[in-house]
């Protein structure tokens, strides 16, 4: 019997040793992202498709979440509100998650594209997700979305990719999104960007990840302005950045010390008292009476016993009458 707690104790032993070591997650709880439920047609920059998204406000000053904010380059110690803000959303469908920026800009910069979104107008997006199981550690895999302003030809148009960050490997790469979708479009006094990416391109990596309402994710903005003609890493600041958060890799914060992003579920609609109609009493059923077949016409009825006794005798007197007067006529 002790022979055998001893094997299994070593057999258990052995397990343990051969998992990969699980870093501590780095989400932090404090700063909440949403994104709404519905589906966005990119390229239509149709603004109320995107009303069921809470609005990440971003400014230089007076952020309400500046306290999680590392300003970097330009930004790190003159920032100018008149220079840059901007509003993002995100939202989400059962095929796509949706990334929306809204940026005021003094200079919008179209040089470069998305493969080095920090030397031109442009952002990435950190986004991580758990498995459902459990059976990936939340710093396994991260997918930074990558975009740019401009379609890669200095003209208005965007461009996407993304590079996928391995923790434990210590690995990243720069690559296509296959499915992805990018429009952008200048507006006054900046830019609008729409972006979508499928489910499926995170399910290569986190293959027993189901998206849903309720669904945390790991999300993190690092934006980037360049108000120079040519690209350059001018300006930029990074959400939730703080070192002694971050693993002892390199990259650093390309593996943590994020927000959080939840799932929205789809809203509830409901009508408005006010403009309900109100349904029309029930009409009263009205009962028209069957028609009754016509009765058979019948003959009057034979006069009595008395009746024809006394027509009897007038009959008889006419007759009797008629006797005398011819009596008499022949005298």
């Amino acid at each position: 019997m002790r022979k055998f707690l001893i094997a299994v104790l070593l057999i258990a032993a052995l397990a343990v040793c051969s998992m990969p070591v699980s870093a501590e997650h780095y989400w932090n709880y404090d700063i909440k992202f949403g994104a709404g439920f519905g589906t966005i047609e990119i390229g239509s920059f149709n603004m109320s498709a995107w009303a069921a998204a809470p609005a990440i406000n971003i400014a230089l000053n007076n952020d309400p979440l500046e306290q999680f904010i590392n300003y970097q380059s330009g930004w790190a110690d003159a920032r100018n509100d008149s220079d840059f803000s901007g509003v993002y959303k995100v939202m989400w469908d059962e095929n796509y998650i949706y990334f929306l920026e809204d940026r005021n800009d003094d200079h919008v910069n179209l040089s470069g594209d998305g493969t080095q979104p920090w030397m031109t107008d442009g952002s990435l997006i950190f986004t991580q997700v758990d498995s459902a199981d459990g059976t990936m550690n939340r710093d396994g895999v991260s997918i930074h979305v990558f975009y740019s302003v401009g379609n890669g030809s200095g003209a208005i148009g965007g461009h996407v990719q993304a590079r996928v960050c391995n923790i434990f490997e210590s690995s990243r790469e720069v690559i296509d999104i296959p499915g992805a979708k990018i429009a952008s479009t200048l507006k006054p006094g900046g830019f609008i960007v729409e972006i979508a990416v499928p489910w499926s391109f995170y399910k290569e990596y986190t293959p027993a990840f189901v998206p849903g309402a309720g669904t945390i994710m790991g999300l993190s903005y690092v934006v980037h302005d360049s108000d120079a003609d040519d690209p350059g890493h001018e300006k930029q600041f990074c959400y939730a950045v703080d070192n002694d958060m971050l693993p002892d890799v390199p990259g650093g914060y390309d593996f943590g010390g994020w927000g959080t992003l939840e799932l929205l579920a789809a809203p509830v609609v409901t009508i408005p008292a006010e403009i309900v109609e109100e349904a029309p009493a029930p009409v009263a059923e009205v009962l028209v009476p069957t028609p009754r077949a016509a009765e058979p016409v019948s003959a009057a009825p034979a006069p009595q016993t008395n009746d024809a006794i006394f027509i009897f005798a007038i009959l008889a007197a006419i007759s009797a009458g008629m006797i005398i007067r011819k009596k008499s006529t022949a005298k």
